[in-house]
């Protein structure tokens, strides 16, 4: 059985976490590209699922769901862990599941437990997702979906006690991603808008860790209510 990353000892108490997306805006952080101002040397660095790809080496990947066994850099990326020394692979950490017994490079899992929300539907006006207060699951040891790879990420600091998430490639709007392949899950999940229907829950969920002493800011544009700062 993998240990439940919320389980372990890793504490990120008072420092600042990378969470990385995917989204059009992270391409100046990623393979390939070269960015004007990076993400400083030993920074915490949580890359959510193809966020992987930044230039760092991330602290912990967050794999949120079992459609990535479907896609063939996944699988090919896995296959190169797997052969590799565990002390050059990252913290991979994937969804709970039986899919996790055919990939050798996990070192931990988390339990999901639903959504953010409850009794969610669309508003036939705007065609974006309203709901009850689930509670955000952080509170119960929980990282719940509902608002993305990313919003996973930041709860997963939360919990670890960080001072402040930086969220890179979270647009939030859209369905490419920053190499310009297609997100083909997502066109169900936009708004008359092209914004993603999960920005209200995102956007709620920030307001919450606000309040309970995590800032959250991004240093990518974002479709999000967050104040977006230059790179260090």
């Amino acid at each position: 059985m993998l240990q439940d990353i919320l389980q372990t000892d890793l504490n990120w108490e008072g420092r600042d976490v990378y969470i990385v997306g995917s989204g059009p805006n992270a391409a100046p952080y990623m393979t390939g590209h070269t960015p004007v101002k990076g993400i400083p040397l030993h920074s915490r660095i949580v890359a959510c699922n193809k966020g992987i790809f930044v230039r760092a080496i991330p602290d912990v990947w967050l794999c949120a769901t079992p459609a990535l066994a479907q896609l063939d850099w996944f699988n090919t990326l896995m296959r190169k862990y797997a052969a590799m020394p565990e002390s050059l692979v990252p913290m991979i950490v994937g969804r709970a599941g039986e899919w996790l017994k055919n990939y050798a490079a996990f070192t931990h899992q988390f339990q999901p437990n639903g959504s953010l929300w409850s009794h969610a539907k669309r508003d036939p006006r705007t065609n974006k997702m309203t709901g009850f207060h689930k509670g955000f699951g952080c509170t119960d040891g929980y990282l719940r979906g509902g608002a993305s790879a990313v919003a996973r990420g930041a709860q997963l600091a939360w919990f670890k006690k960080a001072k402040r998430a930086i969220l890179i490639g979270a647009d939030m709007k859209g369905i490419e991603y920053f190499d310009g392949t297609i997100n083909e899950f997502k066109p169900r999940s936009l708004d008359n808008e092209k914004q993603w229907i999960e920005l209200t829950y995102f956007n709620a969920l920030i307001e919450w860790m606000k309040k309970r002493d995590m800032d959250v800011v991004s240093l990518t544009p974002t479709a999000l209510n967050v104040e977006v700062i230059n790179a260090p």
